[in-house]
């Protein structure tokens, strides 16, 4: 599904518009009402009751996207990008978080934080598809290397998805995934939704 561009320039908007008190490593976020954006929400035929996150988020760190999960079982999340240069994909990894924390998963065998007070998850044994071998494939330097390949230990990669502009796409929220390298900066539309 493509969104219109007169739902975009309306997320666009709104974010310009927005001062984040929160902002840190070079992220910007927006966590938008169901009502605010309910136009966009039924374009993309999703019901504000089903919605359980809805974030636009705007980044130039790399970092600020490592492998994780966005939710737990039973949510589905609904990426759309909105505007960003070069080319950017995200990495859909075989591995399903089957924990029960609603804030997703940090999958980071290291326990490296990446910045000052990250969380890390700690039940890292509630993931399914870890391979007992490191990370190997043949796309690390061109999608990955902003990772240590360390941080990608065990997982095998399913699906790697290429941004469009306002086209969206959707997974399990309980899936692992990452960004991938980029330059600029991206900003996009994340939605998680109860899965139908």
């Amino acid at each position: 599904m493509i969104i219109s561009k007169v739902s975009t320039n309306l997320l666009n908007n709104f974010f310009d518009k927005h001062k984040d008190p929160t902002e840190i490593n070079s992220t910007k976020r927006l966590h938008p009402s169901s009502r605010r954006i309910k136009q966009v929400l039924d374009e993309m035929n999703i019901k504000s009751k089903d919605c359980h996150l809805i974030r636009i988020e705007e980044t130039s760190n790399q970092l600020a996207v490592p492998v994780h999960a966005d939710a737990s079982q039973g949510y589905e999340s609904i990426i759309v990008p909105l505007c960003f240069t070069g080319n950017v994909f995200t990495i859909l990894f075989k591995s399903l978080y089957l924990g029960r924390n609603m804030k997703g998963y940090k999958y980071r065998p290291t326990r490296n934080q990446y910045y000052d007070g990250e969380w890390l998850s700690d039940d890292n044994e509630l993931c399914t598809d870890l391979l007992d071998k490191p990370f190997t494939h043949k796309k690390y330097k061109t999608l990955l290397s902003y990772l240590p390949k360390a941080d990608l230990f065990g997982l095998q990669i399913s699906k790697i998805i290429s941004w469009n502009e306002r086209k969206a796409f959707k997974f399990k929220s309980n899936q692992l995934h990452s960004g991938s390298n980029f330059k600029g900066k991206k900003r996009w539309l994340l939605v998680i939704k109860k899965q139908s």
